[in-house]
C-alpha cells in the first residue's frame, strides 16, 4: 500500500515538475523584459 501511494506521488512530482519547469521559463522571460525596462530607466538616471 505504502509503495503504491509513493509511486503515486512521484508521478504527481513529475508533473508539477514538468509545470515548474514550463513556469520557470516564462518567469525568467518575465523577468528578463522586466529586468531590461528597469536597467533601461537606470541608465536614464
Amino acid at each position: 500500500m505504502f509503495e503504491r501511494q509513493a509511486r503515486r506521488q512521484r508521478s504527481c512530482y513529475r508533473i508539477i515538475k514538468q509545470q515548474l519547469i514550463k513556469r520557470r521559463s516564462y518567469l525568467n522571460k518575465w523577468l528578463q523584459g522586466k529586468v531590461g525596462k528597469y536597467a533601461l530607466n537606470s541608465k536614464n538616471l
